[in-house]
């Protein structure tokens, strides 16, 4: 049984749920640290992560779990956005779009409490969108108009 299956048994056990989220919350900003400095990421590493994060955030939600989920979707940005390009794909380039919305939602609501990273994850996630737009309108095709 892996450590994330032995903390949701024990919290459908009862145990406390801020406890357990605590204790997951290390072991994603370990693997989101080495995600950021691995050249070769990949989205589903940073689909791993996020989750890590995401399952954290649903057991206690905070400042920390919500950070680092932001900081976590921008840092796949680059990824996604190269696999959107290469493939030309509508799905990556809505769904890296989406990320980053919902990262810069996150920074506005924990930031305050990452003061120092938070400016530079924002402007992060700001740059990115750009490219995100431009590559929903590019690969994306609006439906036809319906004929009446």
């Amino acid at each position: 049984m892996t450590c994330d299956l032995l903390l949701l048994s024990a919290v459908a056990a009862g145990e406390d749920k801020a406890t357990a989220a605590q204790m997951i919350l290390p072991k994603g900003n370990a693997l989101l640290q080495a995600y950021q400095k691995d050249t070769a990421k990949t989205v589903e590493q940073g689909d791993k992560i996020l989750g890590i994060f995401a399952f954290a955030d649903s057991l206690n939600p905070t400042s920390t779990s919500g950070f680092l989920m932001a900081a976590t979707q921008v840092v796949m940005g680059q990824p996604l956005l190269t696999r959107a390009q290469a493939n030309k794909s509508c799905e990556d380039s809505r769904r890296m779009n989406d990320m980053l919305i919902s990262a810069q939602q996150l920074i506005q609501k924990h930031g305050r409490d990452f003061a120092a990273a938070a400016p530079g994850v924002m402007q992060g996630a700001m740059q990115m969108q750009t490219y995100a737009d431009q590559y929903v309108k590019a690969f994306c095709k609006p439906a036809a108009p319906s004929r009446r």
